[in-house]
């Protein structure tokens, strides 16, 4: 076993019915590291992203998440992961954003003075601030992508999977997540899916074509 290693896939192939699209698939990632992972739309990114989350369960190879077998242990694995999706519209449509972060937050983690620490740094953007005090049934579609990847982000949970974290966002909140992402908690693993340039450059980065996964 690698203690170091935060995610270890080894020849991971996926397919749906007769259409491949995952071919033989290597990856590791340091614990604490961030990358990115590029690719066109259908490519099989959020795939990749749902097998690592143990959303989807390979028939033969295993994804292995700080040394314990996604095939074994799916239920202990799904408790260090936090997953963010741009298109997630499990939220309370007449609760606010604080209050949708809150009930979420405590449901999967323990020390509610870490999520108001955490909060608190975010607070001070005033389109954050808008957010989390609007009710989820008035936001817009960017606050309600800003609402999505303040829940996976904001987690006692060692591994965060972010589906394209900056889509239909402004220049200046998808500025605004990179910064958070750089600033993370040095002990968390981030894992990205995105086609935003200035994300994909900031950390390292991984094209998937054809099936295949490289790094660049």
């Amino acid at each position: 076993m690698n203690h170091h290693l935060a995610v270890s896939i080894d020849n991971l192939s996926w397919s749906y019915k007769d259409l491949k699209v995952l071919s033989a698939i290597h990856l590791q990632v340091s614990r604490g590291q961030t990358i990115c992972i590029h690719g066109q739309n259908g490519s099989g990114k959020t795939t990749l992203l749902k097998i690592i989350s143990g959303l989807l369960i390979p028939q033969k190879k295993s994804v292995v998440i700080n040394n314990i077998c996604t095939l074994k242990h799916g239920k202990k694995v799904r408790k260090l992961i936090s997953w963010s999706q741009a298109s997630d519209t499990g939220f309370f449509n007449y609760l606010t954003g604080f209050e949708n972060l809150k009930c979420f937050y405590l449901l999967s983690n323990n020390d509610e003075q870490y999520f108001l620490n955490e909060l608190k740094k975010m607070k001070v953007h005033p389109i954050v601030n808008k957010t989390l005090n609007s009710k989820y049934i008035d936001m817009s579609t960017g606050m309600k992508q800003v609402l999505s990847f303040l829940r996976g982000y904001i987690t006692e949970r060692p591994l965060v999977l972010l589906d394209e974290p900056t889509r239909s966002l402004s220049t200046e909140m998808q500025t605004l997540i990179i910064k958070c992402i750089k600033n993370k908690d040095p002990g968390k693993t981030f894992i990205i899916a995105s086609h935003n340039a200035e994300l994909i450059n900031s950390f390292k980065k991984y094209t998937l074509t054809d099936g295949h996964l490289k790094c660049l």
